[in-house]
Formats: C-alpha cells, sequence, structure tokens
C-alpha cells in the first residue's frame, strides 16, 4: 500500500483518500474489530478509539509520518519491495510481531538478520531458493535465534575482558 499520503498536506485529497484506505486496512487486519490504536502524533498508539475518532485525530494532528510498518494495524513483516502476500507469514502474538518488526527495521540488527538468513539457508538447503519458507521460518525462530547469539557474544566478550587483564 502506497505511504507517500502520510507526508501529503492534511487538506488534500490525497491525504483524505490515505487516511481512509488506511482505516479500511487497520480494521480489516488489525487485532479489535471496534477500535484500533491511533497512530496520530498526539496519541502516539497509546490510545485506543473507534474509526470515526481516529480519522478526526489524523485530521487535526497528523499521522506520524515514521509509522511506516503499521505493525500496530494488523500488517505483516515483510521486506519492503517482496511480492508476498501479507498473509503469507503467520505471526503469532501481537509482541512477538512488534518486536520482529522492530528488530527487522534497526539499523544495528539488520547485519543478524542476514546472518541468520545465511544460516537458515546454510542449514535448509533444500529451501534456499523458496523465500516464502525462508522468511516464514526466519519470522519463526529469528526472535530466540537473536537472543542466544547475543548472550554467546556477550559472554565470549566478558570471558576475552577478563583473560586480557
Amino acid at each position: 500500500m502506497d505511504r507517500s499520503w502520510m507526508r501529503a498536506d492534511r487538506r488534500t485529497k490525497e491525504y483524505q483518500r490515505g487516511v481512509e484506505e488506511f482505516l479500511m486496512y487497520a480494521f480489516e487486519h488489525g487485532f479489535d474489530e471496534n477500535k484500533i490504536n491511533c497512530p496520530c502524533v498526539k496519541c502516539a498508539h497509546s490510545k485506543s478509539w473507534n474509526a470515526r475518532r481516529v480519522r478526526d485525530h489524523l485530521f487535526l494532528n497528523g499521522i506520524d509520518e515514521t509509522y511506516t510498518c503499521w505493525i500496530w494495524h494488523g500488517e505483516n513483516v515483510i521486506e519492503s519491495g517482496s511480492s508476498q502476500s501479507v498473509d503469507q507469514i503467520p505471526i503469532k502474538t501481537e509482541n512477538s510481531y512488534a518486536h520482529l518488526c522492530l528488530l527487522q527495521n534497526t539499523t544495528a540488527v539488520r547485519p543478524y538478520f542476514d546472518e541468520h538468513m545465511s544460516f537458515l539457508m546454510t542449514k535448509y538447503p533444500e529451501h534456499e531458493n523458496d523465500e516464502v519458507w525462508l522468511k516464514k521460518k526466519q519470522n519463526e525462530i529469528f526472535p530466540r535465534w537473536f537472543q542466544e547469539k547475543i548472550a554467546s557474544d556477550l559472554l565470549n566478550e566478558k570471558k576475552w575482558n577478563i583473560n586480557a587483564r
């Protein structure tokens, strides 16, 4: 879905259409059929409202323009530019969904994400050309793998610092 409307002037038809499309998407794919987290600058996802109130807030306060991965509104974690359907990669809980999106979009974590993909391709060579399967597997196990990787790196760093004294 095109998100250029998020940067448009709130008085334009482009912004109005974008808000309507966003609301349709959010209520269709969200976690609650009656309310959604309000992505306006003032609420910053801290409050949930019905469609009318969220619409009013988006016109009065504007939308958070940095909110490009709509994790609080049912969007699955898929790298931009993927031809994959948003329904192809299941995420079990709202929190794991949010965490994975944050991890994928954090510059410092990106090298780990790429390392994990290489790990998966090595471990499952029969799936190395199956992007959908690899993404699904990565979404399933990356958070745990990442925790273990960081813990291992920290442990090795501690050992190295102790021996250096």
